[in-house]
């Protein structure tokens, strides 16, 4: 078990579980990398925005599952130790579904972007389907796009794909 470094690249709006707003003053690396170790966490990321993304995914997250980051930067720190799946759906068992959902919401983003000459919140739903193949985590974070709520810029606020 331990940490890798990585700078600028970024599971962009995939993954996130927890937030940590204004990190700066009230943690270090340090507090950041034990409360991922702690909950069985998968990775960190922080940078160019104000905030600190908490990631978890059902798998051993690498840098190769990465793209770069664009339009920030960031240092993401993954844990060779989190992946185990922390309550989540596997990838086997929700894969199926989730691959429909994408083309679902590929279809709604498309329709959006269209109709109103911007992406509208259904692009959030698309790219979490998109990245978050078989994870709870997708789903949820679909299900509030759907809805509009404010959990929907707490994930994307680090996404330049807007």
């Amino acid at each position: 078990m331990g940490w890798s470094v990585h700078q600028n690249i970024d599971m962009c709006g995939q993954g996130d579980v927890e937030i940590i707003w204004n990190w700066r003053s009230k943690h270090s690396i340090e507090d950041l990398k034990r409360i991922v170790e702690q909950k069985g966490y998968s990775a960190i990321s922080v940078g160019s925005f104000d905030h600190a993304g908490l990631k978890q995914f059902s798998y051993q997250l690498t840098a190769g599952h990465c793209k770069p980051s664009r339009g920030y930067t960031n240092t993401l720190y993954i844990y060779s130790g989190g992946g185990s799946g922390g309550g989540y759906a596997t990838a086997a068992a929700g894969a199926g579904g989730a691959a429909a959902g994408w083309q679902a919401a590929k279809l709604a983003y498309n329709i959006g972007a269209t109709a109103t000459g911007a992406p509208t919140t259904s692009h959030l739903a698309y790219h979490a389907a998109e990245f978050a193949v078989g994870e709870v985590v997708g789903a949820a974070v679909a299900a509030e796009a759907a809805g509009g709520g404010a959990a929907v810029a707490a994930v994307s606020a680090g996404c330049s794909i807007q």
